[in-house]
């Protein structure tokens, strides 16, 4: 039997995240603090000057390392703040910086966003989920936009229809489709699952 696992192209494939010895500088967003995932980024030393842009508390056991190597280190109580203060960085920014993203999808996707907007290149953004596969969800009948989706049927925020999470991702959007469920069948909604924890 084959181990293979079904697999849509459009959905992003994340490594996990590695120093660009290219760069000259590098920011570094963390949006969630998952332990394991900045131990990994830890072992080994920037090859540049740092920044990092950190949801929660800079107290964390995982960041002692780079406090005693004079990073500066930013913390924000929540993501628009967060999302602010990474546009403005990036709005401030030269050529030679390298961007670095970890956390959940939604936040990985708006630091993208971020990146793309200013010119940087596919090549200049890593972007690592950490913590939580809960989907960004888009609506395709009304445009809402929906975070940190767990199950694979879930209602609209905006137009109250029982969407079906779709494994197609927008890299666009930064979003998985969510289509009604019961558009052929009125009221039939199969069971749902916790499928993205």
């Amino acid at each position: 039997m084959s181990a293979y696992t079904y697999r849509v192209r459009s959905q992003p494939d994340y490594p996990i995240l590695k120093w660009d010895a290219s760069g000259a500088r590098h920011l570094l967003v963390i949006l969630d603090l998952d332990t394991t995932s900045i131990a990994d980024l830890c072992d080994s030393a920037c090859p540049g000057p740092l920044e990092i842009l950190l949801r929660g508390e800079a107290t964390h056991p995982a960041l002692v390392r780079f406090s005693k190597e004079n990073v500066l280190i930013h913390s924000f109580a929540s993501m628009d703040s967060l999302i602010a203060a990474l546009e403005n960085a990036l709005d401030q920014a030269t050529m030679g910086l390298r961007l670095y993203a970890l956390g959940h999808e939604d936040g990985l996707w708006k630091c993208n966003k971020a990146g793309q907007k200013v010119g940087m290149s596919r090549d200049e953004i890593q972007l690592a989920q950490a913590s939580t596969t809960g989907r960004p969800v888009y609506c395709v009948h009304c445009g809402q936009h929906m975070n940190l989706i767990h199950t694979n049927i879930t209602l609209c925020a905006g137009c109250k229809r029982h969407l079906l999470v779709r494994d197609h991702f927008s890299r666009l959007l930064g979003a998985y489709m969510g289509f009604q469920i019961d558009a052929e069948c009125p009221g039939f909604i199969p069971a749902v699952e916790e499928v993205f924890p």
